[in-house]
């Protein structure tokens, strides 16, 4: 049924508000993608079928989309894994493919169900600032830097700067799917 809101919600549980709102943003297109896929697969292309081979088309097709998608930005790759996953649990439930459609309405229920559980415990119980956790980062960018300055030629902190730097760029790119 909707078990995939026990997933949802562990998967999408991330540090701050805007990190979660982006992979809950990225979860729910991807599977709702997916989804549809996998509902007009099984509406107009499963019945038609006769052998293993078309199945196989419409799964390297479909996986081949998600894969375009996984592999297209950072930023979007979760929702490339979410078309396909989606798609694979809706069209191959058992050991053939499915006519079943509760599958794909359980899997859309129990999505929805939890983003609204972790939006709710996000915004309410634990509300991190991605734009806090940003500053924090550039905070300790600046004590690298120094620690650069008095010391020159610690290769390892010099490391550590452009890590804490791109941290702080990825958290302030997340800042708009925080609430205002």
């Amino acid at each position: 049924g909707i078990r995939t809101c026990m997933v949802t919600c562990f998967f999408v549980s991330l540090s701050s508000l805007g990190e979660s709102a982006h992979k809950l943003t990225l979860r729910m297109a991807g599977a709702l993608i997916g989804c549809a896929l996998g509902m007009l697969s099984i509406i107009f292309l499963i019945p038609r079928m006769t052998d293993v081979g078309q199945l196989a088309l419409l799964i390297a097709a479909v996986s081949f989309v998600a894969g375009w998608v996984m592999f297209s930005s950072d930023r979007l790759s979760y929702a490339g894994m979410q078309i396909a996953m989606a798609f694979f649990f809706c069209v191959l439930v058992g050991f053939g493919p499915s006519i079943d459609l509760t599958e794909v309405r359980g899997r859309i229920i129990g999505i929805l169900w939890g983003n609204i559980i972790i939006s709710v415990v996000s915004a309410t119980l634990w509300p991190v600032s991605t734009l806090a956790l940003a500053r924090q980062a550039i905070a300790s960018a600046l004590r690298r830097m120094a620690g650069l300055i008095a010391a020159p030629g610690n290769y390892k902190s010099s490391l550590q700067l452009e890590s804490e730097l791109v941290k702080a760029r990825k958290l302030s790119m997340l800042d708009p799917f925080e609430p205002a």
